[in-house]
């Protein structure tokens, strides 16, 4: 995650402007103003790409839990089928008639509640599945929405260098860099 502060950014390039101001450099009054807002973006799009992480996070606790539920549904369902098999063993075995039927109606009776719960961690698994690939997609704009943090924060320094040097290359240097950040923070927003 980003460490960037817009208010720091913000500070840093006012001082700039004194600064160049100070050694009799004319500074054009856009720069603070470029600067403020170049600031304004990376924080937003900062913002916006720390709460991808969080909503990732929340998408993997979920995809860990279903998996727990199914895991623990699969393991309900192989005590069932075991069972299922203990009791038919037994009723081949056995030579009393009541008992073979009492055997046989449990087996029947395991048969029949497990098939429910096969059924349900299967769905379980897929549910975690969904979840899994739903928080690698909301990590991968927040990857997309880091970029854009850093250029907008590029775009800051060369404004902010420009107050100090009064070079035309680097409003556009900045300006490009600006455009190719919202171009790729729109990227990120709607990944």
């Amino acid at each position: 995650m980003s460490d960037f502060h817009a208010g720091k950014a913000l500070d840093e390039a006012h001082e700039r402007h004194e600064l160049a101001e100070h050694a009799g450099h004319a500074v054009p009054r856009w720069i603070p103003v470029a600067a403020a807002v170049l600031a304004l973006l990376a924080a937003s799009s900062g913002l916006v790409a720390n709460m991808r992480v969080t909503q990732s996070s929340a998408k993997k606790s979920d995809a860990i839990i279903l998996i727990t539920r199914a895991a623990d549904i699969y393991q309900e369902y192989n005590s069932r089928s075991i069972r299922q098999h203990i009791y038919e063993a037994a009723e081949e075995v056995t030579t009393d008639r009541k008992h073979a039927s009492h055997l046989r109606t449990v087996a029947e009776h395991e048969k029949r509640e497990k098939g429910p719960l096969l059924v349900e961690a299967r769905t379980l698994d897929r549910e975690s599945r969904e979840a899994t690939e739903s928080a690698e997609h909301i990590l991968i704009s927040h990857e997309i929405l880091e970029v854009a943090t850093t250029l907008f924060e590029i775009a800051i320094v060369l404004v902010s260098v420009t107050a100090l040097v009064g070079t035309r290359v680097l409003p556009g240097a900045a300006a490009a860099a600006t455009i190719l950040g919202l171009a790729i923070a729109l990227r990120g927003l709607f990944y």
